[in-house]
């Protein structure tokens, strides 16, 4: 009997080491619950007795409720509420966050009525929002805040202040008429939108309301160093600064560089963390100090960013920044020339060009199948024959059996066991794992591995097969080309541009301008690895992918050639037309290689979003333009948070996620939509000031979730036979 015993201990540890392999890799990462009864409730009162959907004229339901948490693990509760009546159908949207409302966000109004857009209008609205909120959070501050209200110009833009309170008055008119007031943390001629009120109403409706004042407490406000200090500090540390470039066991240490001088400097309130106070959301002075670099340097690093607490002159963050853009051949610095001691690693980066290969879920089964055949094996009594071996058997089948179950623990699929007929999305991202262009820093690599991993995760949650082929190289171009049509949604991490063309069999004309997808396989010898714009077209078809998210340089772009925001009448060369590329000799252009059309109708079911000109690196910091920064990947994380979690339209999700990485600004508002800085420009000129934006095209009043009768609908392409610059359809 313990024999038995012991047997099956045996196969029951085995299977379980078997199981938590497999479920390493399938289970999703994130998940959603429902709040308690006691949030919605709070929710529904805030609704009636403050944003003014008065319950004897509105039917209020709860239409979805869920749980999550911010980047420093506070739990934060979603509510969605409908509100129907006879004259209106209204969606809001409202966060909680350590139990205070966080935000509040119209996602739809289609009231039959329209209200005044004039500021002043705006400002009485205001007054009786704030009026109300104070006797709703029984907090005499919010008083205070309408008071000065009160007593401000609010016919144009305007900025005041008062004791430690900033308030911001912004007016926008034209084909978007929105006015905007912002209350911000104020001390020592800095203010951060970390800790903030604001109220944006546009075309004479509240669209968004947000309330940081109370999650942010403030750690210190004392200043205790100067700007030249500061900036001596911030010269020494990124001397002596090092970062990583590549992935896995082969990584070269960049520690040879030159630097030049500060070309950013800011004077801001950042978040202390778990390690300088017992409140990770507490405010301190912070100097945000960039250093510039004399060239690009491996990862196309060009700078040094320096954060240094301004009371106390300790260093809290040194971090590399990079830019996706190419720079010119004359300001990169190689390999060789830029780290010392690692030659043999640099060698085989230079050298080395790995095969491609593919992994699926039925190697991966097939894994599973073997692994249990040799379970039975090793721990299954026959004959006496079979007895006599079992020993060496045993000894020889555990050893393999060992690498079998690691092997399985680096296969990367599906991260969710699929559901009977679900649509497929796909995420790309390439690491250059294969001894590629190496334009990633491990930084970079790291954030693009976990976002990746996060929304692989949310779309196998919504009820899609999810195939994430970020990690461990399986970004490559036979993949891209095998599998991108087998999807309705692909999410490309990357870096793109593309070439005039000059490379032999790659173009059929060489004055053409093509667009190209970097992967893994990507090497600095020949762009032949790469998924250019002609090859994609011949592998999709219309009709098949319905949302594109490209996250790369120029995946968006309608035109030819370079640095359309200084010159937006470059177009293409003799031979090269967007779409169909009449009188050329292969179809031009990303969105058209995604979706087969030259642009998407807004009334069609296709959404294509990318950039134009320079796209964002997951790890850059963007201006919040009233003060402070965040990073584009904190963007992307809030953006695929409401698209598929919080059961957003595209355009709603476009919001959500300004609003939670941007304080105070929607979509329109952000500087990722309205050229945000790719990259400094270089000590004494070089490649200059690169641009980035990103643009939507097509039907951004869709939805990805699935659960709507058409969030999967063949879509009726139609808009101009060419592209024109700078108009986003949408």
């Amino acid at each position: 009997m313990a024999k038995i015993k012991k047997k099956y201990f045996g196969i029951t540890l085995l299977t379980l080491l078997v199981i938590s392999s497999v479920c390493f890799l399938v289970i999703p990462l994130a998940s959603t619950s429902e709040v308690t009864n006691d949030y919605a409730a709070k929710g529904l009162v805030f609704l009636n007795q403050v944003a003014g959907y008065n319950s004897t004229r509105y039917t209020a339901t709860t239409t979805l409720a869920t749980t999550g948490s911010l980047i420093d693990a506070v739990t934060t509760e979603n509510i969605r509420y409908t509100l129907e009546s006879a004259n209106s159908h209204v969606e809001v949207l409202e966060t909680f966050a350590n139990g205070n409302l966080k935000m509040f966000m119209v996602l739809e109004n289609d009231a039959s009525f329209q209200l005044s857009a004039k500021p002043i209008f705006a400002a009485q609205m205001a007054k009786t929002f704030l009026t109300n909120y104070q006797v709703y959070s029984t907090d005499s501050f919010y008083g205070q805040l309408a008071s000065m209200l009160q007593k401000a110009e609010i016919t144009k833009n305007s900025t005041t202040t008062s004791g430690n309170i900033k308030f911001d008055i912004t007016i926008t008119s034209g084909q978007i008429n929105s006015t905007t007031f912002t209350w911000s943390y104020f001390s020592n001629g800095i203010n951060t939108l970390d800790k903030c009120v604001s109220l944006k109403y546009q075309d004479g409706f509240l669209t968004l309301f947000t309330d940081t004042w109370n999650l942010h407490k403030i750690g210190n406000t004392t200043v205790n160093i100067s700007e030249k200090q500061a900036e001596e500090l911030a010269t020494k540390n990124a001397k002596a600064y090092t970062w990583t470039i590549g992935s896995g066991n082969q990584t070269v240490a960049v520690n040879n560089f030159n630097v030049t001088k500060p070309m950013v400097e800011e004077l801001t309130f950042m978040q202390a963390g778990s390690t300088r106070d017992s409140d990770p959301l507490a405010l301190y002075p912070v100097w945000h100090i960039g250093v510039g670099l004399d060239k690009y340097y491996p990862g196309n690093v060009y700078g040094i960013y320096i954060d240094i607490w301004a009371d106390t002159g300790q260093i809290k963050d040194v971090y590399e920044v990079f830019s996706t853009l190419p720079p010119e051949t004359s300001d990169i610095a190689s390999i060789a020339d830029s780290s010392i001691g690692d030659q043999a690693i640099i060698d085989t980066y230079l050298d080395t060009f790995y095969a491609d290969s593919t992994v699926s879920l039925p190697i991966v089964l097939l894994l599973v199948v073997a692994i249990g055949g040799f379970a039975i094996v090793l721990f299954t009594k026959k004959t006496p024959m079979y007895s006599m071996r079992l020993p060496k058997i045993r000894k020889v089948g555990t050893t393999v059996l060992c690498i079998m179950i690691s092997s399985v623990a680096f296969v990367s699929l599906a991260s969710a066991i699929p559901t009977a007929n679900a649509e497929v999305a796909n995420i790309w991202g390439e690491t250059a794992a294969g001894g590629g262009y190496l334009y990633h820093t491990t930084s970079e690599i790291s954030a693009q591995t976990q976002l990746s991993s996060n929304i692989s995760s949310w779309y196998s949650n919504a009820g899609y097969t999810s195939n994430n082929y970020q990690p461990y190289g399986q970004t490559t171009k036979s993949n891209v080309l095998a599998y991108a049509n087998d999807a309705v949604s692909n999410v490309y991490f990357d870096h793109g541009i593309g070439t005039p063309g000059g490379n032999g069999d790659l173009y059929p004309y060489d004055d053409e301008w093509h667009y190209q997808l970097c992967t893994d396989l990507t090497t600095y010898a020949s762009p032949s690895q790469n998924v250019f714009d002609y090859q994609l077209y011949d592998t999709t078809s219309a009709g098949t992918q319905y949302f594109s998210y490209i996250s790369t340089c120029h995946s968006a772009s309608l035109y030819g050639g370079l640095d359309p925001h200084h010159n937006p009448s470059e177009t293409f060369s003799s031979t090269g037309y967007y779409g169909e590329n009449s009188g050329g000799g292969a179809i031009i252009g990303m969105p058209y290689a995604w979706t087969h059309g030259d642009s998407m109708s807004t009334q069609g079911k296709y959404c294509y979003i990318g950039f134009v000109e320079g796209s964002a690196s997951l790890c850059q910091d963007v201006d919040n333009r009233q003060g402070g920064y965040n990073t584009y990947g904190m963007f992307v994380y809030y953006y695929f948070d409401g698209l598929l979690n919080q059961h957003l339209t595209v355009w709603q999700a476009l919001n959500y996620g300004a609003s939670n990485a941007f304080p105070t600004q929607t979509w329109n508002d952000c500087m990722i939509s309205d050229w945000f800085t790719a990259s400094w420009p270089l000590e004494g000129g070089g490649n200059g000031t690169g641009w980035g934006k990103m643009v939507a095209y097509g039907n951004l009043g869709m939805y990805v979730y699935p659960g709507r009768p058409d969030y999967v609908i063949v879509s009726s392409i139609s808009g101009p036979t060419s592209g024109t610059i700078n108009n986003a359809y949408q």
